[in-house]
């Protein structure tokens, strides 16, 4: 009676093992798609809204949420959002307050807009790493 059991209980431990290693294919293959359409320079008006709906697809189950958020930020500065893009950065630096990349993206997005909070996430940035010369303009 305790054989079945174990392989049951063996072969469900597999099947999500093997269901969560999908979902991670999927989202880093999602990923690699926002990727090449953020970085072309050519892309138009829908192939960005296209590459900002795959983001949000590539953050089902997925905990580490911060590259499908970095290029959904850099996606809507591409469109023309730049508000909406430092609103992304906003809340990564709120989920992940050491998070010195997000600061320093914040940082450069609100730099025109919102001086002032330019300056916050730059001070931010020089506080978690003192030593990095691109936030500190060195």
């Amino acid at each position: 009676m305790t054989r079945p059991l174990g392989r049951g209980l063996l072969a469900l431990t597999a099947l999500v093992v093997l269901v969560w290693f999908s979902i991670l294919l999927r989202d880093s293959l999602l990923i690699s798609r926002v990727s090449r359409i953020a970085t072309d320079r050519r892309a138009t008006p829908a192939e960005l809204r296209h590459g900002l709906a795959l983001t949000h697809q590539a953050k089902l189950l997925n905990p580490d949420r911060s590259l499908p958020l970095s290029w959904e930020a850099e996606l809507d500065a591409r469109a023309g959002r730049p508000a909406a893009a430092a609103q992304v950065y906003e809340r990564m630096v709120h989920n992940e307050p050491q998070f010195a990349e997000a600061w320093f993206l914040l940082a450069a997005r609100t730099a025109d807009s919102d001086p002032r909070r330019s300056a916050q996430a730059s001070a931010q940035v020089r506080r978690l790493d003192p030593l990095d010369r691109g936030a500190s303009g060195g």
